[in-house]
């Protein structure tokens, strides 16, 4: 029974330093934060009062083309991304037309996809230097030959797209 005793009281003795010793243990855990700086360009209005995102259109002598009489103006903020427009899409006239788009900034041009490959890259990278009021001028011809623009208001929309760089 003393045996007993004594084998008991040590099992006890050894669980308690046991459960003391991991008690005591130093532990430590890392935590992870991760986070990036996103490129971002914007297109907005333009900075200079005289400059307004509306432009005008005036028809030549034969009535068969509108061009820009005054240039319409974004402002970019996009260094080191690409520059794109869209074809003018005529959202009023009754006359059909097909229309292209060139934008220019900077001395540098992008052209909407139905321009003449003279006319402009159709994507158009960024720098730094390439910020602020950039002008859009357009052109609509009337898409069936010998034939004249009806009188009638003509409007177009033509998208402008900054998209961020990798």
């Amino acid at each position: 029974m003393l045996r007993r005793v004594l084998f008991v009281s040590t099992l006890m003795l050894a669980g308690a330093f046991g459960f003391v010793n991991s008690a005591k243990a130093d532990t430590t855990e890392k935590v992870i934060f991760t986070g990036g700086v996103t490129a971002s360009c914007d297109v907005e209005v333009p900075t200079t009062a005289t400059n307004t995102t509306t432009g005008t259109l005036i028809a030549n002598a034969a009535k068969s083309e509108l061009t820009t009489s005054t240039p319409a103006y974004v402002n970019v903020k996009c260094a080191g991304g690409s520059l794109s427009i869209s074809d003018p899409l005529k959202t009023a006239g009754a006359t059909d037309t097909t229309a292209k788009a060139v934008l220019t900034i900077n001395s540098k041009t992008v052209a909407s996809p139905a321009a003449p490959a003279g006319d402009g890259p159709k994507s158009l990278p960024l720098t730094a230097a390439d910020t602020g009021d950039a002008s859009i001028n357009m052109t609509a011809t009337v898409a069936a030959p010998a034939t004249e623009l009806a009188p009638d208001t003509y409007t177009y929309e033509v998208t402008v797209t900054a998209t961020p760089g990798s």
